[in-house]
């Protein structure tokens, strides 16, 4: 390992960790470097042993689910294939970044996820550098995945650079950087397929996502809660999203309290995006939507069939309270009161034909999620019996003025009298 440290006093210490635990005498070579070198410098080494699964440099071949700390960058090489098996933590001890100019196989599944995160995060530091691509095809797999953490100049937790890799079940969350805070894609039109982007922070521009020549799909995509955390680089566009000479296409979108000072939502320049059965709602900044410099004539985004706060012209739009269940929690499931269900678009592609087979209703509903009937209605304990507890439950939910879906008997998005006795009637049926 080669790396420099500065000693400003006359006395330092290196760390140096290794693993296996026990791993007996080891031979190497250390070269000081020094104008004014005393005569009589005395040096000492320890090593500490680490009981961890230690990384650096390249990477192939397939690594098992376990937990590994990164103590270095690392790589997959071009011509090389790394396959991560469900479960694998990669925890990075330090800034270091994940360059992929190889194959990258991370295949989690809904139990067992596949983590990139810091090793140790806190107010002080502890930022690793994010993921990089170059090059990718759709052999390069993140499905099943969560980036966290990282920081870098472009793309805190994920960065593109001319690849099209296949992107689903993906959340990029708590990342910094000064363009794109939590992915940032150059030349590159991966399709993105139920993601979470949120709580990512940028310096200047795009605190959730950047699109430079970028034209991917993204579909049932949820972005939330990033922001562009300083307004003196670029007046703080684009808490959302920051789209630069890119048409991208956003089918069941969500994209919702995000901040920036100019554009909370979404900044267009010279940019010509399509959002179908989308909601932009309850972001924050001057405007919700805008264009860079105020320059409407070199952008021509489409809304279609989607809940815009504010307004916009376009087929079947609404403006009208989404009736999310609880976005202090990221809870961005519909109510089933919303406005936004059964109203959205078969033909998302406007070709003629039905596109959306997976829906319930009449029509597919607007934004990332389907609302689907709950099928433990009136269950407000969850403990899979209805009996009078549920109905105690649900007068102290009355009495609280709060709303709970499971006791919403006749889905009116209100608790009622009227709840109760369905709610009788069902347990003495």
């Amino acid at each position: 390992t080669i790396f420099g440290l500065l000693i400003n006093q006359e006395t330092g210490m290196i760390p140096i960790n290794f693993t296996p635990l026990y791993v007996g005498e080891v031979l190497d070579t250390m070269r000081i470097y020094s104008n004014n070198l005393p005569g009589n410098i005395f040096l000492a080494l320890a090593g500490i042993g680490v009981d961890a699964n230690l990384l650096n440099g390249d990477l192939s071949g397939i690594l098992s689910s376990d937990s590994y700390t990164v103590g270095g960058h690392i790589n997959v090489q071009e011509n090389d294939t790394l396959q991560l098996e469900p479960g694998t933590k990669l925890l990075f001890d330090g800034s270091y970044v994940f360059t992929i100019n190889g194959v990258l196989i991370a295949e989690g599944t809904e139990q067992d996820s596949i983590i990139f995160d810091a090793f140790n995060i806190d107010s002080t530091g502890g930022w690793w550098a994010g993921i990089r691509m170059e090059n990718q095809t759709e052999h390069t797999i993140l499905n099943y995945v969560r980036i966290s953490n990282a920081n870098s100049d472009r793309g805190g937790g994920l960065k593109l650079t001319y690849s099209n890799p296949i992107i689903k079940n993906i959340t990029i969350n708590n990342n910094e950087a000064s363009v794109g805070g939590g992915l940032d894609l150059n030349y590159s039109n991966p399709i993105i397929k139920n993601a979470v982007i949120k709580n990512n922070s940028a310096v200047g521009i795009a605190g959730g996502i950047m699109f430079l020549h970028s034209n991917p799909i993204l579909d049932h995509v949820l972005i939330y809660n990033n922001d562009v955390f300083l307004e003196d680089f670029g007046a703080g566009y684009g808490g959302g999203i920051f789209i630069y000479n890119s048409n991208p296409i956003f089918y069941h979108t969500t994209i919702a309290n995000n901040y920036a000072a100019i554009d909370g939502a979404i900044t267009f320049d010279n940019s010509d995006a399509i959002f179908i059965n989308s909601i932009i709602y309850n972001n924050n900044g001057t405007n919700f939507i805008g264009f860079y410099d105020d320059n409407a004539a070199v952008s021509n985004p489409s809304f279609l069939f989607s809940d815009i706060e504010g307004g916009w012209e376009g087929e079947d739009n609404i403006d009208a309270d989404p009736y999310f269940i609880n976005e202090a929690i990221g809870d961005y499931n519909l109510y089933p009161n919303s406005p936004c269900i059964d109203v959205g678009t078969l033909d998302v592609n406007q070709y003629g034909i039905e596109d959306v087979i997976n829906y319930y209703g009449t029509a597919p509903d607007m934004g990332a999620f389907e609302w689907e009937p709950n099928t433990d209605l009136g269950d407000l304990n969850a403990d899979g019996i209805i009996d009078i507890i549920d109905i105690v439950a649900m007068v102290n939910n009355i009495i609280a003025l709060t709303y709970d879906p499971l006791g919403d008997m006749n889905s009116d998005g209100t608790l009622d009298i009227i709840d109760i006795v369905a709610l009788v009637n069902l347990i003495l049926d």
